[in-house]
């Protein structure tokens, strides 16, 4: 039998987080990977998300707060789960008086892509809070972008940095 070996889990506290303003009385919390993305989304009462098309598909799971579909006027209350397959034009409203949390996975749709960035989540993390400059983990080989040049040259330019940069840790993590 093999041994196993177990990677940690890495928990995160995230009553303690602020919430990152997204546009007008929308927040989210979000996290990349290869298959896609995910997104704490919250709605504040009497917003509204506009209709949107879904480049892959979608499955959304109303943690709190209720919404209501525009279009189709389905309402989504807590617990409640939706799928909205690639293709879906939707958008939805708050109900009520309180927050609309939604987690949101979002199936990346296989579209081309322009070029490939190789690197690990800590270093597109310290690059996107300003502690690392993108040339600096270029420079390491921590972070490689295939050809071609001209879009592999513009992309540190494409998503600047995170709207927490410039806050300071109130304690150091070990």
């Amino acid at each position: 039998m093999r041994p196993v070996t177990f990677e940690p889990a890495r928990p995160l506290d995230t009553d303690g987080m602020p919430w990152i303003p997204t546009r007008a009385r929308h927040s989210a919390r979000c996290g990349f990977a290869a298959d896609g993305w995910s997104e704490l989304m919250r709605v504040e009462p009497g917003s509204t998300v506009p209709l949107h098309r879904h480049s892959g598909d979608v499955h959304a799971f109303n943690v709190a707060g209720a919404r209501e579909i525009l279009g189709t006027g389905e309402r989504v209350g807590p617990g409640n789960y939706v799928y909205e397959p690639a293709g879906t034009i939707d958008g939805r409203a708050t109900v009520g008086d309180k927050p609309c949390v939604i987690y949101l996975k979002v199936k990346n749709p296989g579209l081309d892509e322009d070029f490939v960035v190789a690197t690990d989540s800590i270093t597109l993390t310290e690059v996107h809070c300003g502690r690392l400059s993108f040339r600096q983990a270029a420079k390491s080989g921590r972070l490689t972008i295939s050809e071609p040049r001209d879009p592999a040259r513009a992309f540190p330019t494409w998503g600047g940095l995170s709207y927490y940069a410039k806050v300071r840790p109130a304690r150091k993590l070990e």
